[in-house]
């Protein structure tokens, strides 16, 4: 009895819920409204119009992905283990035999091949497949890595690839008589391309043609050809895996030209990758932001301690090139980390009005101003108060 009474109580806190949500969607405040659709998921995972937002789909008596239900339909099954595989190898693969070339050889021969990228390990999540010649276990393993970094940035930046008359749709009473099904979550239907090397040497050996100063980078992205690379050993940093496959989704997940920022507004690219660094994983949720993730407590250094601070004036006409030779590149690195905290906690729907004009090569070099209603030396401002208040509630008195 007193089970039942307890997800009775949170069942209708999951209705409340999605009634807090629908009026946020009223005020077109998507971004809450997701949020609250995700809590009510938390209370009732059952509830269709919950699981309808955040884009899942029902396979048998579970909820799934629509990646997830293809692959199902299609007779795979996920291992925790060896990623995707056919319903029928997974057996074979737990009694320690591999698939390779069309044959069937043992787990220490195919640990043992040494491969190239070209020969190795192709490992495919529900959103990408991983090239790698380190090892299936490490493929799957960085694989794992990506998706949950894919789940956190979708409910990050709902707001940024769902068109507002989809959202809409989403929390609005259904009409009289209405028959059309209701609007779902804008899912992502690409597989995205990784490839991971056995180390740094590998690494920057195979990528100095195309990126001459690649010894100086623990991994890149390439608009073109649309892939993410990174390198095994304990020189890489999760923080570089957070950033650059941040920026392979906001170019990929909608349309993009692959020069976006190449004109003007170059630090609003880097800066929201810099954001995802501070993605942090606790008992039961994803973190992002805050004054001790990521680069905010060098942000705050820069600005309170260093007096560094490079106006938004100054950074908005840079585009790529002029960036990437500034002196200052490090100590403008922790800035904009700041600033994007920032912009996100405090200027968020501006801030995704000019990330979409960002990426669609339309915004000009005084847009994320022309967004928000101001002039750059008002968001300076706005700033500075902003970390000093971040570094006051970090360090009270």
């Amino acid at each position: 009895a007193l089970w039942k009474r307890f997800v009775d109580l949170r069942s209708r806190r999951c209705d409340l819920l999605l009634e807090d949500a629908r009026r946020a969607g009223e005020r077109k405040d998507y971004a809450l409204a997701f949020d609250l659709a995700c809590s009510a998921c938390r209370e009732n995972p059952d509830h269709p119009a919950a699981r309808r937002v955040l884009g899942y789909v029902k396979h048998g008596e579970s909820w799934v992905t629509p990646a997830a239900a293809r692959r199902l339909r299609a007779g795979q099954v996920n291992s925790e283990k060896f990623g995707w595989l056919p319903a029928a190898h997974l057996a074979r693969y737990e009694q320690g035999q591999r698939l390779h070339q069309g044959k069937w050889i043992s787990a220490a021969a195919d640990d043992r091949r040494n491969p190239t990228v070209d020969d190795g390990w192709r490992i495919d999540s529900e959103h990408y497949r991983v090239t790698t010649n380190h090892s299936l276990a490490e493929g799957v393993r960085l694989a794992r890595q990506l998706e949950t970094l894919h789940e956190v940035w979708q409910h990050a930046f709902v707001d940024f690839y769902t068109p507002p008359q989809v959202m809409a749709r989403w929390f609005a009473e259904p009409a009289a008589g209405s028959t059309g099904s209701p609007a779902t979550a804008v899912t992502d239907t690409r597989q995205h391309q990784v490839v991971y090397y056995r180390n740094k040497q590998q690494y920057a050996d195979a990528l100095r043609p195309a990126q001459p100063q690649i010894d100086q980078t623990l991994g890149i992205y390439f608009a073109r050809p649309r892939t993410a690379y990174f390198f095994a050993g304990e020189d890489q940093h999760p923080g570089t895996l957070w950033h650059e496959a941040t920026h392979q989704l906001f170019q990929e997940f909608r349309p993009a030209p692959k020069d976006v920022g190449s004109r003007s507004n170059f630090w609003a690219v880097e800066a929201i990758a810099c954001y995802m660094e501070s993605l942090v994983e606790t008992d039961d949720a994803f973190t992002l932001g805050g004054a001790e993730a990521g680069r905010a407590p060098a942000a705050i250094q820069r600005l309170l301690k260093d007096d560094f601070y490079v106006p938004l004036a100054d950074l908005a006409p840079l585009g790529m090139t002029s960036l990437q030779r500034d002196p200052r590149l490090p100590q403008i690195y922790s800035q904009i980390s700041g600033q994007a905290w920032f912009l996100l906690e405090k200027r968020r729907p501006a801030t995704i009005a000019f990330l979409r004009k960002l990426y669609a090569n339309e915004a000009l070099p005084n847009e994320l101003a022309k967004q928000c209603g101001c002039d750059f030396s008002s968001l300076d401002r706005e700033y500075r108060d902003f970390l000093k208040q971040a570094a006051q509630a970090d360090n009270p008195r």
